[in-house]
């Protein structure tokens, strides 16, 4: 999970989702999706929420692979 793409991609394969079942429940297309996983376009920043609301996780884990402490 070194780049943000395999974070994305990492944390759809732990929930045993397809792209296409990812893009039908946040409303980006499967094609948007694979170009985050790939690491071939950022996600905007209503993106990386969405997936963060979505899957529970933290958006500062998706940005950096890290938990944030203060």
């Amino acid at each position: 999970t070194d780049t943000l793409g395999m974070r994305l991609a990492y944390i759809r394969e732990q929930a045993r989702m397809t792209q296409l079942d990812l893009s039908l429940e946040i409303g980006h297309s499967k094609s948007v999706i694979a170009y985050w996983e790939r690491d071939l376009h950022v996600p905007s920043a209503d993106g990386i929420r969405e997936y963060a609301e979505y899957f529970g996780v933290s958006a500062h884990w998706i940005l950096f692979g890290e938990d944030y402490e203060l």
